[in-house]
């Protein structure tokens, strides 16, 4: 009868020797005690975490590159018109290189043509593409001059880092505002490099540094908010551009201005061997109009110490229904200054939430809650510097003093390992007793 009890309808009697494995299987399986609650809660917690972040990455490749194909932009709340425009290949062979800068010079060419100029009586209207471009351009990061040598050097540059050509009225007007933070050799490199750039292009164009003030965790986020309202006090520009001080482009035909929709303009950069990392990246170096800046309500005020910012904002363009745009990679690399990590800006635990898509949220953490007070402002005659305060919470603080103690860090990293390690353990042997138990045939 219990040689009955073990057989499925339809199946044969199994033999003796069979039996006596289903018999010795399922007094095992009756012998494993259930793992505790607690551990029972925190893997189902970790699966559950992993399987949702996991499906907010795949969902996060809300984006476009241009490509050979026409590509519609669609309306917005900003009452833009639909433009239907033939873009140039983003991922193309080497041989085909030639063509996709000339399809990429007539985008550009066509996208000027569509963009009004404001005339001044006395000069005519920049060209679109400017001539004085040189394409691929070498970054220099050795024997930089000092930044009185870098003053000496740039005459052209008005105090406080403005610019505007001479001799035709520029099509674009740009505020490029630049988030700082103790890496004065950084910004020597940059600034040597990117007023040559910007002048090559023939933009009217202004130059902020933000720089929060010393021995606070540092909230790059907020240092751009505040970029943003005070430099609309300062100057009126078209575009936005928000600039990490160690990314340098390779290519001046890589323009710095607003195109339809916001653009990823640090998209390719050397430190990832000129590839895309992943879909949602969205920093680096960007822009977008001042109304689209505000629109998404700005950057979020909660990102202090390292990571996070750059794919709320990914997340703040999506929740907007907009999408972004990247230029071809061959006119979009950049190369990133190599720099070690700075202690008093700790990683930040809560980095994982610039992952997730919370629309609500986006609406009460931005530009309408930052709360700031300007320390000083300056117009050197490089860029304007401003200097500001922001309150750290108080679980930022606790978090820095517990990072800055090795031998906590070292503890809590041994002994996260040794729980994760547990419980793959008796998942594994969990899965392997599942598997012992099914009937052989």
């Amino acid at each position: 009868m219990k040689q009955k009890a073990a057989n499925k309808p339809g199946q044969k009697p199994l033999s003796y020797d069979e039996f006596q494995l289903w018999l010795w299987t399922r007094d095992r399986w009756k012998s494993i005690k259930p793992l505790p609650l607690g551990l029972r809660l925190l893997a189902t917690f970790i699966l559950t975490t992993v399987i949702i972040e996991t499906f907010l990455f795949i969902s996060s490749s809300g984006y476009y590159l241009y490509n050979d194909r026409t590509i519609k932009v669609t309306s917005n709340s900003l009452g833009e018109k639909n433009v239907t425009t033939t873009t140039p290949s983003s991922v193309v062979q080497p041989d085909n290189y030639t063509v996709v800068l000339e399809k990429f010079t007539d985008f550009l060419q066509n996208f000027c043509n569509r963009k009004p100029v404001v005339m001044e009586r006395t000069l005519p209207a920049c060209p679109c593409i400017s001539p004085l471009l040189k394409g691929v351009v070498p970054v220099e990061t050795e024997n930089i001059p000092t930044i009185g040598e870098l003053e000496l050097n740039l005459t052209d540059i008005q105090n406080g880092g403005y610019f505007r050509p001479s001799d035709c009225s520029p099509r674009h007007h740009v505020t490029i505002i630049v988030p700082f933070r103790d890496r004065e050799e950084h910004l020597n490199i940059w600034l040597n490099h990117m007023h040559p750039f910007l002048q090559r292009q023939l933009l009217e164009y202004r130059i902020f540094v933000v720089e929060e003030v010393p021995h606070k965790v540092f909230n790059k986020a907020m240092m751009m908010n505040i970029g943003f309202i005070e430099a609309r006090k300062l100057f009126n520009a078209d575009c936005l551009i928000f600039h990490d001080v160690d990314m340098i482009p390779e290519d001046d035909r890589n323009l710095y201005a607003c195109m339809e929709k916001p653009r990823h303009l640090g998209a390719f950069c050397d430190k990832w061997n000129y590839t895309l990392p992943y879909y949602g990246l969205f920093g680096g170096a960007i822009s977008l109009t001042p109304a689209e800046f505000i629109r998404f309500n700005g950057y979020s005020n909660e990102f202090f110490g390292w990571g996070g910012e750059d794919d709320d904002m990914f997340q703040r363009v999506r929740a907007s229904k907009t999408n972004i745009t990247r230029f071809p990679q061959e006119v979009s690399k950049y190369t990133m200054l190599k720099h070690g990590r700075d202690k008093g800006n700790p990683y930040n635990s809560h980095a994982v939430k610039g992952f997730r898509a919370r629309p609500k949220h986006y609406l009460k953490d931005g530009l309408n809650t930052l709360q700031y007070e300007v320390k000083s402002l300056e117009f050197r005659p490089l860029y304007t510097w401003i200097q500001a305060d922001v309150t750290v919470p108080n679980y930022i603080q606790r978090q820095v003093r517990m990072q800055t103690n090795s031998g906590q860090v070292k503890i809590a990293a041994t002994t996260g390992g040794t729980i994760l390690c547990i419980i793959a353990a008796q998942l594994i042997t969990f899965c392997h007793n599942s598997v012992i138990l099914l009937d052989p045939r």
